[in-house]
């Protein structure tokens, strides 16, 4: 699968998503001072979402923190939320329990792959 890297603030795999028939842009988190910044400047509603690396660098914890706290920030500009857990089974899980519906999830493991559909 290729990975197109050339726009640091959308993600390779989606720069708009169609939700309730209208266009929505996503913003790519990679630390919470500057989507922030991006944020209280921004106009707009945008689903966030994390860099497919930050779950191994920062744990899937601290990406929950980020992602919750900025939704508490800014309701009205976050409308959605989509985790990026690369191939990381165990994020897998901790997504889940932590209620996470949008989770991509790039591993080979059929279990956690069984697991997504029924969540």
């Amino acid at each position: 699968m290729h990975r197109d890297c050339s726009n640091p603030v959308i993600p390779w795999w989606m720069n708009k998503i169609k939700r309730d028939n209208k266009m929505s842009v996503v913003y790519k988190v990679e630390n919470l001072e500057d989507a922030r910044d991006f944020l209280s400047s921004a106009q707009g509603e945008y689903i966030l979402t994390n860099s497919e690396s930050s779950v191994k660098y920062y744990g899937m914890l601290v990406v929950d923190h980020m992602l919750k706290t900025l939704q508490k920030e800014f309701p009205k500009k976050v409308i959605d939320v989509i985790v990026d857990i690369d191939d990381d089974h165990a994020a897998l899980f901790t997504a889940i329990k932590l209620n996470y519906k949008n989770i991509v999830y790039m591993g080979n493991s059929e279990e956690a792959k069984a697991l997504l559909k029924k969540s």
